[in-house]
């Protein structure tokens, strides 16, 4: 199954848009949210480089694994 960041299948109609269920501040410009109580969720992580410029990205996987999944562009689709 491939899905996107929020964990809509693809192909879809249209973006569903959701308010973050957890936000997590994990100090040094990062910031992890996700949109589910799923035990396995997409994670959105946003990173500021002190210099102006914010990146965007996801992966798949538990809460509590976060800071060591493989993060991918925030635009991109992954297969689960």
């Amino acid at each position: 199954m491939i899905i996107d960041c929020y964990g809509n299948r693809f192909p879809h109609k249209g973006v569903e848009q959701k308010r973050p269920y957890m936000v997590n501040d994990a100090g040094n410009g990062v910031i992890y949210l996700c949109y589910s109580d799923a035990a396995v969720k997409p994670i959105i992580r946003i990173t500021d480089d002190g210099n102006g410029t914010i990146t965007q990205e996801w992966a798949y996987g538990s809460w509590d694994d976060k800071a060591s999944l493989t993060y991918v562009p925030i635009n991109n689709m992954i297969e689960v």
